[in-house]
């Protein structure tokens, strides 16, 4: 029979949620006319230490979805 595993490492923080005014696939959506008001993105979670701390997230008026490859 196997040894007993080793003990799992601290996990990391995730990163913090966005704030977006307009997320699309494919073409760009017009810009004018529009008006966009951004919250605050959310703070990366706690990690073990500084290192293992996750990123805060983004804010930006779009953000172009990639489409998944079939």
């Amino acid at each position: 029979f196997g040894g007993l595993g080793g003990a799992g490492g601290q996990g990391g923080g995730g990163r913090g949620g966005h704030s977006l005014g307009i997320a699309y696939l494919g073409k760009s959506p017009p810009s004018t006319g529009v008006s966009v008001t951004l919250g605050m993105p959310g703070a990366g979670g706690l990690g073990a230490d500084m290192a293992g701390n996750g990123a805060a997230g983004d804010a930006k008026n779009t953000l172009e979805f990639q489409m998944a490859a079939p």
